[in-house]
């Protein structure tokens, strides 16, 4: 049912089947085509006014031919309907080109936690970020970040580090890792790495490893979250030498390593992680070579030998305060 504008009642035509007008007859195209506009059109597209379609009482539209009668029936429901519209006119709308390609006028900014160096800081920097102690940030360099945390994370906030890299990045459990590793593939994976244990569990297996050497060889002891050559040490006598009870890391020492110039060197590459799901890895190719500043002499002779540190350790953090260099 529906209203006109005087209050009066009626109801919306029934058309039967679509196409068919209300004597059941097919409408000539040329007038469908008519009804058509008259029916959908009760707003001007360019002015935006409302247009007044012309209201017949019901005795005027008796008289009117079958196509007219569907049309007035058809303009009546148009005013109705469009009465609970909002008119509006595509006419209004605006184009607006792309902005032209430039810097960004948006600042960015990144929040470090706890320490960092001077070129950490300066690469930001010179990328056009901000530091900022807040926390609208857009980037984060620290630590990493706790589960929780992870989902507190906006759109636009990035982070230096996947969930759970502790995994990789601590020594006993990148240990961990390796031996399921290597029980599941096979005990020739990893070939390179040395025998390795993490006390205080596998103490008894260390004592027995080097019984079973004759009592000799030497053993790199290790903190199993630290960074920087703190904490490292050569013992040769692993009962007496580590506490029970220690939570370290102890593997089996290669006595006899790769010299240049009669000093041992490592090399560190720099990787970059983007996804692990698929994986994608970057590989920057340049990486350095660390030396240590002395010269190495085997450790399985003197005590001596395997007391200096910077001849066995590379790490730059131990060999840059040796005033000899």
């Amino acid at each position: 049912a529906w209203t006109d504008e005087e209050g009066q009642e009626g109801e919306y035509a029934d058309f039967g089947e679509e196409g068919a007008d209300d004597d059941g007859e097919e409408g000539m195209g040329d007038d469908d085509e008519d009804s058509s506009d008259l029916a959908t059109t009760d707003t001007d597209s360019t002015s935006g006014n409302e247009m007044r379609l012309p209201h017949l009482e019901s005795e005027d539209v008796e008289m009117l031919p079958a196509f007219a009668q569907r049309r007035a029936r058809l303009a009546a429901q148009g005013r109705d309907v469009g009465a609970h519209l909002v008119p509006f006119s595509l006419s209004h709308d605006r184009r607006r080109d792309p902005p032209k390609e430039g810097v960004c006028q948006h600042k960015l900014f990144f929040k470090i936690d706890g320490a960092s160096s001077n070129c950490v800081r300066n690469a930001w920097r010179r990328a056009g970020f901000e530091r900022t102690n807040k926390g609208g940030w857009n980037l984060w360099w620290g630590r990493p970040l706790r589960f929780p945390e992870h989902k507190k994370l906006n759109e636009y906030q990035k982070v230096c580090h996947f969930p759970g890299t502790y995994y990789l990045g601590r020594k006993d459990n990148l240990a961990r890792n390796v031996s399921k590793f290597r029980r599941s593939n096979g005990a020739s994976s990893y070939p390179y790495l040395p025998v390795t244990y993490i006390l205080p569990e596998d103490r008894a297996r260390l004592l027995q490893d080097w019984r079973d050497r004759g009592e000799r060889g030497l053993y790199i002891v290790k903190p199993k979250a630290s960074a920087r050559g703190q904490g490292i040490r050569l013992v040769a006598k692993p009962d007496v030498e580590i506490k029970k009870g220690a939570s370290v890391l102890v593997q089996r020492y290669i006595d006899d390593p790769l010299l240049i110039d009669g000093r041992k060197f490592d090399m560190r590459l720099y990787v970059l992680v983007t996804s692990f799901d698929p994986l994608r890895v970057y590989v920057f190719k340049e990486g350095l070579a660390r030396f240590c500043s002395e010269e190495y002499h085997s450790a399985s002779g003197k005590v001596s030998n395997y007391k200096r540190k910077l001849g066995h350790l590379t790490n730059y953090s131990l060999n840059k305060r040796n005033a000899a260099v």
